[in-house]
């Protein structure tokens, strides 16, 4: 419990930690998730992370323990009363930086789940339990979801077979990211991310990384460089697409995943609303060279995992230009309305 790893794997959990139920879900993993609050408190009690610590003393005394298995319930048995009455506090950072799997997380503020939050990915297509997904984001406002990572379906023998990427939901364009010239990211190693980085301060957090090299060469991208950028005081958030294609005119169709409902805004921008947002309501504006068309289909959902964070449908809003310059930029302004 001494080794700086073993502490960062236990402080992972609050780090990726949005709102209530809700976690950053990139590859294999839900979206709502209840976790053990006494195995959490206790891991943080070993390894001296007083913020795992309280997080684990808030949800146990919000959710109570794990019983799924027996070196989980007696501890908890006999801990029970003084995780009870530990100080209990959801950490709620407003930023964090993963570097060794290229996650980045930002809110507006600390303490606070009002206002708009985002999580990015960077890292290859070859991790453990891998979606196609390098650049991928999400992005929840006022701890209810906006733009999402669906996860997985129900394992089966097909999930972890020279078909996974048959599978829909390990598709890249089922994910935040674009499809370039008819072509979705490919699974590998070398499909990654480069000249990754997060910077963040009281004013904004960005993310940035080329997703180039995440596409094979048919899709005939040299350069996309994407930036999701959090501004805190105007509670807005702005996604940065600059591209540079072999030849023109380049054919690309951005997927945009959510569980709102989605509807037109005048010729560049589309509302989102329903779904998990309340009476929130969100619009997202788009800027490029030439005006999108926008296509959005439903998705009927009938597994159970996914079915336990999104209900029973999902939308997935394309926004496509059948021909663009060889080298430009295309920006997604997401804003409370």
């Amino acid at each position: 419990f001494d080794l700086p790893l073993v502490r960062q794997i236990g402080a992972y959990i609050y780090k990726v930690h949005i709102a209530g139920d809700w976690y950053v879900n990139f590859a294999d993993a839900p979206a709502k998730v209840k976790p053990d609050g006494s195995l959490l408190y206790r891991y943080g009690k070993a390894t001296g992370d007083g913020d795992l610590q309280a997080f684990g003393a808030y949800q146990y005394q919000r959710s109570g323990a794990g019983l799924e298995s027996l070196g989980r319930a007696l501890p908890a048995l006999f801990q029970g009363a003084e995780i009870g009455r530990a100080p209990a506090r959801d950490p709620l950072l407003r930023e964090a930086w993963l570097d060794g799997i290229q996650v980045a997380t930002a809110r507006r503020r600390a303490d606070t789940t009002e206002g708009f939050y985002f999580a990015a990915l960077g890292g290859h297509n070859a991790e453990s339990h891998n979606h196609n997904d390098v650049g991928n984001f999400v992005v929840y406002l006022n701890g209810n979801p906006v733009l999402i990572d669906v996860g997985v379906e129900n394992y089966t023998a097909k999930t972890f077979s020279s078909q996974r990427y048959e599978i829909w939901t390990m598709q890249s364009a089922y994910h935040n990211l674009p499809t370039i010239n008819g072509v979705m990211q490919a699974a590998g190693r070398q499909y990654e991310a480069r000249g990754v980085a997060f910077h963040a301060d009281d004013a904004s957090a960005e993310f940035s990384a080329d997703l180039a090299a995440a596409y094979p060469n048919p899709a005939g991208v040299e350069q996309w460089r994407r930036s999701v950028r959090l501004d805190r005081a105007a509670n807005a958030i702005v996604v940065t697409d600059r591209y540079a294609l072999r030849g023109a005119p380049g054919k690309i169709e951005m997927s945009l995943m959510t569980p709102c409902t989605v509807r037109a805004d005048g010729a560049r921008a589309v509302i989102l609303s329903a779904g998990m947002l309340g009476t929130a309501s969100v619009r997202i504006a788009v800027e490029a060279a030439a005006a999108p068309l926008f296509r959005t289909e439903e998705i009927a959902l009938t597994d159970s995992r996914l079915r336990a964070s999104w209900g029973n449908r999902l939308y997935r809003t394309m926004v496509g230009w059948p021909g663009l310059p060889a080298a430009g930029e295309l920006k997604f302004e997401i804003t409370q309305v």
